[in-house]
Order: C-alpha cells, then structure tokens, then sequence
C-alpha cells in the first residue's frame, strides 16, 4: 500500500511538471521574440502598426475620367438697384454743362451787300443765353480753344468753329454770330456778289452758373 501511494505522488509531481512545462511556452515574454527568430515572408501587412512599413513608390497617372453631367442651372440672381433717373432733354442746361452742334447755310443771292444768315437751335435750352458769341478765327478777342471737329467753349460763351464760307470767304469782320435767346443763335454776312453763298460750322455752348 505504501507502494502505490508513493508512486501515485510521483506521477503527480510529474504531470505538474509538464503541465508547467506547456503553461510557459504558451505565455512568452514582451519582446522576447527577435528579427532574428521570425521566419522571412512570414508576416503580413497587418501585423505592422500604420507608419512601419515604408510607403511603395507613387504609381502612374490613371486614365482622365469622362466628364460628368452638366450641372442644374442656378437660383436667378436679385434684381439690381435702379438707376439713377436719365438727363431728359426738356430740362435746360445745368452749370457747366456744354452743348454742341452744327450750322450752315447754302444760298443764291440775286444782289451783293444783302443780308443772309445760318440760324441754329441748341439740342437742349440754355438756362440763360450766352454771355459772350465769338466765331472762331474771324470775331476779334475772340477765346476759343476747340476746333471744328472736337468744338469747345469757356464757361457762358459759344464759340463757332468755321468749315467753310464763299461770297465772302472768311476773315476780318465777314461773318457775325448773335444769340439773343437761350436757345439758339444765327450766323449773319452780306455777300459781295450776285450768285452762290454759304457758310457751314461747328459749334459748342458752355453754360454758365446762375
């Protein structure tokens, strides 16, 4: 009996043995396990924390896909803010305010030293008539800076740009401008000779403040 009873102990102490044995090779040390010990290919991707495993080299270039589908038309936009209220021709000139225009006229006088003239309206009325008329090249003192083809005028002062003028031609006192009214002026001369006379011009007129 002490026989068995001793044997039965030992087989015990045998199977704790190995049973120990196995519990420690399952249970491995952190970091226990080296380069060295891990077999070539046999881990994968995601056995690796992000960042481990170095990126591969960029790729090429795909194909440029085909384009999509127009998009829907957009909300209408706000109306926008509403103008300012146009220049009206009925309102006469304001300080400042310059109006151009042509003159002229073609006539057959049948005696020498009668009178003609060339009359004009201004496109808008002045606020008040020119202070001062001068018919550029020919009225004495005259200020005029424009030219027939880009006609300007000083402040309260219509200047007349000659184009030209037979029976007589132009120079000295031969031609005279009078505005008597806010809107408009006359171009007056006396021809030398039975037969064709005319005059044609330009002009501006500047208006002054009132």
């Amino acid at each position: 009996m002490g026989f068995v009873r001793t044997n039965a102990v030992a087989f015990l102490a045998l199977f704790v043995a190995l049973g120990g044995t196995s519990y420690a090779a399952v249970q491995l040390p952190k970091n226990s396990v080296t380069s060295q010990q891990v077999k070539n290919g046999s881990l994968l991707r995601k056995d690796f924390k992000t960042g481990q495993v170095p990126a591969g080299a960029r790729g090429p270039q795909g194909l440029r896909g085909v384009p999509g589908a127009a998009g829907a038309p957009g909300e209408p936009g706000l109306p926008g803010l509403q103008g300012e209220p146009g220049r009206s021709a009925l309102t006469t000139l304001e300080a400042g305010e310059t109006v151009r225009g042509y003159v002229g006229g073609d006539f057959h006088t049948p005696a020498a030293g009668s009178d003609w003239r060339a009359v004009a309206s201004f496109p808008i009325p002045g606020s008040s008539a020119p202070g001062t008329v001068y018919i550029d090249g020919v009225t004495p003192g005259e200020t005029c800076a424009g030219t027939a083809l880009v006609p300007t005028a000083p402040v309260d002062t219509l200047c007349v740009y000659p184009q030209g003028a037979a029976n007589p031609f132009l120079g000295g006192a031969s031609h005279t401008a009078f505005a008597p009214t806010k809107f408009g002026f006359y171009v007056t001369w006396s021809p030398t000779s039975v037969g064709d006379t005319y005059f044609s011009g330009t002009y501006a007129y500047t208006q002054a403040a009132l």
